[in-house]
Formats: structure tokens, sequence, C-alpha cells
């Protein structure tokens, strides 16, 4: 009969296992597939049960047995992270079942709380060897993150509590970043793989990084200090593009001449011949410096993959490595060059694949340069905004991104009604920006525009009157917009 089923008739899905709630779901395949007993399984729950009690205990400083409903989650949550912890060692779920069954699940937490602990020493230790050891480089959100962030998160991490928590604003970006991660656990994954992409960008001179990432400002007219960029992307990338262009010695500069040479050479090239050619590029780099560490030429080699070939694959696609390479012909591009111009639109085949694209990425920095590289009308953009591909905070690390002519251009847009009655006064507008969005609320598209208005309302006195201006003194758009 099927509720006589033995244990070895069912095998334990590891497919079912979420590696962030591993007990939970470990629990819930144990007793689909017969592996634990209804009776099994109540007494593991009794001992979760004593086990939280006695947390909220602590919590309170024995002075109630109650807490708040948001506080009681957050305890048992807290607790099933350090039993996640406790059984982290054996990789095996049947091995792990038979843990739970036959070891008192205090046993368990304990181990946890001690690995832990364990993980919060060394990862405290690698931080301030990174810390000793950070890129000489001005941008805000990899020295906020840390020299503020991840101190903060070490001063008020709490283990027992809330060890799920990373009580800290992590802003910079990596190249790969599994933000599914909780914890301590969170952070030494954070923490090695920025180790991995600062060994990388030790390869090459501080001078070479900062003027590369000054003409990456250029080429994007953003002031590339306060954008949430990546150098170790901007590195790389450059630094295939500079071996491609001929330099001997690896490094990052790419003249003007190399770049025209270099873009109508790549142009040329079979797509399909492109991505062993970037391959054996970075290969050679890899070779060259040399990169000994086997985990970074794994980094680097994955990044080549998933982000690296794909892009150049992309900018081949439009025929424009403009946004791609960054040259030192960035440094003829005037102050008013925009990263979006108005006119020239994408294909709907084309614009179908960047937006599926651009909702596939979970990081907003991945999200950033798909529609710099990827974008090149207004028109566009504003579709992107109104196809809800992006979502909440990330709408105002976009505008961010943009600078007062691109903000301009949007606002031309959402203040299209009020253009037809005279010049756009923002400040007044903004002050009334209930009455502009009246009748709105219900609208997906609008979200955009909203956040749009939220975003305007936090800029300085200075560059909201330089927006004003370009919104009141730009040639008209396509169909009057």
């Amino acid at each position: 009969m099927e509720l006589e089923m033995k244990e070895n008739n069912i095998p334990v899905r590891k497919e079912n296992l979420a590696p962030h709630q591993y007990t939970v779901t470990l629990l819930q395949e144990g007793l689909r597939s017969g592996l634990i007993s209804k009776q099994s399984m109540e007494n593991i729950q009794t001992q979760v049960l004593s086990l939280f009690k006695d947390l909220v205990l602590r919590y309170t400083k024995y002075g109630s047995t109650s807490v708040t409903v948001e506080t009681a989650e957050k305890l048992l949550n807290s607790l099933y992270f350090a039993l996640d912890a406790g059984m982290a060692a054996a990789d095996n779920p049947a091995e792990n079942i038979a843990l739970l069954k036959n070891t008192n699940i205090r046993e368990i937490y304990e181990q946890g709380i001690a690995v832990i602990s364990a993980c919060l020493r060394e990862s405290e230790k690698q931080y301030q060897n990174i810390r000793d050891n950070k890129l000489d480089i001005p941008l805000e959100a990899y020295n906020d993150t840390l020299e503020k962030a991840l101190a903060e998160f070490f001063r008020h991490y709490n283990i027992v509590f809330a060890a799920q928590d990373v009580p800290a604003s992590i802003d910079y970006p990596l190249l790969y970043d599994d933000q599914k991660g909780k914890g301590v656990f969170y952070i030494r994954q954070y923490l090695e793989r920025l180790a991995l992409e600062t060994e990388f960008c030790r390869f090459f001179r501080r001078e070479e990084i900062i003027k590369t990432l000054e003409n990456y400002g250029r080429t994007y007219n953003i002031v590339y200090e306060e954008t949430l960029i990546n150098v170790c992307e901007t590195v790389i990338t450059n630094a295939v593009f500079s071996f491609l262009a001929g330099n001997t010695v690896p490094g990052l500069a790419i003249s003007r001449l190399q770049y025209e040479i270099l873009s109508e050479k790549l142009q040329k090239i079979n797509p399909a011949e492109l991505p062993a050619l970037i391959a054996a590029s970075l290969q050679e780099i890899i070779n060259i410096y040399p990169v000994r560490h086997a985990k970074l030429r794994e980094y680097l080699l994955n990044y080549q993959d998933t982000a690296l070939i794909p892009r150049i694959l992309d900018a081949a696609g439009q025929g424009n490595f403009q946004r791609l390479i960054i040259s030192e012909a960035a440094q003829d591009l005037p102050d008013s060059h925009l990263s979006f111009q108005e006119g020239t639109r994408l294909s709907d085949e084309r614009f179908r694949l960047i937006f599926s694209y651009i909702l596939s990425r979970e990081k907003i920095a991945d999200k950033l340069q798909i529609i710099r590289s990827s974008i090149p009308s207004v028109q566009d953009l504003r579709d992107i905004l109104q196809g809800e591909c992006l979502f909440g905070e990330e709408y105002e690390a976009l505008f961010h991104a943009l600078n007062a002519v691109d903000l301009a251009l949007l606002g031309r847009r959402v203040f299209l009604e009020e253009r037809r009655s005279g010049p756009v006064r923002l400040a007044s507008l903004l002050t009334e920006s209930a009455e502009i969005d009246k009748g709105k609320e219900n609208e997906k598209e609008w979200e955009w525009e909203r956040r749009y208005l939220g975003f305007l309302q936090g800029l300085s006195r200075k560059k909201l009157k330089l927006v004003e201006r370009y919104i009141n003194e730009l040639e008209p758009a396509e169909n009057g917009n």
C-alpha cells in the first residue's frame, strides 16, 4: 500500500531543495518521500518550537514569552538559518534527513551557531585585508561599500536573533552577485568575489584604470564617480579590446586610430567567429599576466561566456561598438553629447529582444549597462520604462545615471500638456505633482512618470533649473513630443 512505502521507494528530489530555505524544504521532501514519518516530523517540530521559545525568552531578556508577529518571524528565520548552517557539512539530503531524525535539534542548532561564528570571524579578516589593499579609485559606491557599509555590517550583525539579515546597504555591484544569499554567508561570498575582482584589476596601472573610467564617463555622458559601475567589468572588457587592437602588452588604453581600425575589423568578422576570437584574446591575457589563481581564471571565463561575448555579439549586430570599446575617442565628445538621441528607433524585433534581455537580469547594474549599450533613442527608452522591466528603486538608479539633457528629453513627454501652454516651470509643477498624476494612479504605464517626478523633486536647485532649460529649449521631437 502507498501508506506503507519504504524509505528508498521515493528518492529525495534535490531540485525541490531551496539553498536559502534548506531545512524547511528538506523536511517537506523527507515527508513526501517517506524518509520522515509523521511521528518523526511532529518530534522535530516540537524540538524546533522548544528552541524558538528559548530564543524569544533570550530576546526579551527573560521578561516575556510574547513578541510581535514581525519579531517572531525574524527570530524563527534566524533559528532556521542556524539549522541550515548546522547541516551544511553533509551535502547528502538523505544523510541530513537522518541527522534531523536521530540528533537532538538543539545540537544541530548549536553547531550551526558555531559555523556562523567561524564564518563571521573569517569574513571580517578577509574584509580587513581587502580594505587595506583596496583600489585607489574615486568610485563613490566602491569606497562607501568598503569604508562604511561593510564596516556597518560587522558592527551590527546579530548571530542569534537576526542571523539571516544583512544590516548594511551594499551598493557596489559585482560581476556576479547572488542577491538571494543571506546573512554572513552572503557577505562571505561578496567578499570572495570582490577579492577576485580586485586581484585582476591590480594587474593594471592605476592611471590606466582612472583614464578608462574617465573615458567611460565621457562615452555615456555621466559622472562616473557617482554611478554604479563595476570597475572590473570595465577593465576586463577594455583589456580584451586593447589586445585585439594590437597592443603587445595588454593594457587598457585604446587610441582613436586603434578604435577606428578595430571597430571596422570587428564589423567585418563573421559573428559566428567572434566568440572564439574573444575567448582566445582573454586566454592570452590570462597567460601573460599570469593569472595563477584557479578561482580567478574560472571567474573571468564565466564572465566571458555569460556577459562579454553576448554584449560583443549584440554590438556587432547593431554595427556599432562606440559604447562598448572605451577609447581615447571619448575625449573628443562635447559636454552636450547625448546618451540617447531622438529619431532613430529600434526595429520591433530588436526591441523585443533587448527588452527580454533586460527583464532577465537581476542586477540593476546589468540592466543599466544593456540600456546604455543597446538603446539608441529616447523614444525607445520611454518604451522600456513603460514596459515594466524595471522595479522599485531601479527607476531612480536609471534616472541617476542620466544627464540633464536625457532627463529633459523624458520630461518633454511627461510635461507635454504643460508645454503646450507655455514654458515649463518645474518648481511649481513639482509642488503640484499630485495634480499632474491625478486620474493616473491605477495606470501601470504611469509608474515610470511618477518615479520620474519623485526623482526630480530630489534634485538640487541648480540641476533642476538646467533640466527645465533643456525641456524648454530642445528642438521638438518626432510627433511633437
